[in-house]
């Protein structure tokens, strides 16, 4: 997983809730929607240039990809006060520019991949809570061919036990209900 909550990144602020279920959890208020009746956006420019982005990773033009990354990053401001307009905003950090990750002397697909980490880790941040990030992680592993158990979270839960196999949502009772369902078609665990 990502960093959310130690990376203090102004695109995702948060702070503590207080009367939490339990003593022995903390729970966390997501700022980008004070409200239940908090705007959310659907689709935007912000995600329109994060396809950019991508295209030009994909094209081979990672001064391209960085440019429309960087130029993201320096009106995070302006950006985040359309996206959310009743965002409480708790950290003031401007967001600084990214250097290109990819070690000169590695090879091309070592480029690439530092390159489209640091994309998908731009996407996580920048599409926080939007329903983009399970779409990220499979397409990670369809069309990158990054293993299933390096997209998404592996090994032991902080909380006790380990994480499944699943890399999609289970098909719910309502539609499980559907005559036309099959569920042998259906997998959880592949992407």
């Amino acid at each position: 997983g990502l960093n959310y909550r130690t990376a203090m990144d102004p695109r995702i602020p948060y702070e503590a809730r207080p009367n939490c279920f339990s003593s022995s959890i903390r729970c966390w208020l997501n700022d980008n929607y004070p409200k239940l009746d908090a705007q959310l956006p659907l689709a935007s420019g912000v995600e329109a240039r994060l396809i950019e982005a991508e295209a030009a990773l994909q094209a081979g033009t990672p001064v391209l990809m960085l440019s429309k990354l960087n130029a993201l990053r320096a009106a995070q401001n302006t950006l985040l006060a359309r996206l959310y307009p009743q965002q409480k905003q708790v950290f003031t950090t401007q967001l600084a520019p990214l250097a290109d990750p990819a070690d000169p002397a590695a090879s091309a697909a070592t480029q690439f991949a530092s390159r489209r980490d640091l994309l998908f880790r731009e996407r996580a941040f920048w599409l926080y809570n939007t329903g983009h990030r399970q779409g990220d992680l499979r397409r990670l592993i369809r069309n990158y061919g990054v293993p299933s158990n390096q997209a998404f979270p592996s090994g032991a839960y902080f909380r006790g036990g380990v994480y499944g196999p699943d890399v999609a949502f289970p098909v719910p009772f309502n539609e499980a209900n559907n005559a036309n369902f099959d569920p042998k078609s259906c997998s959880t665990t592949t992407a």
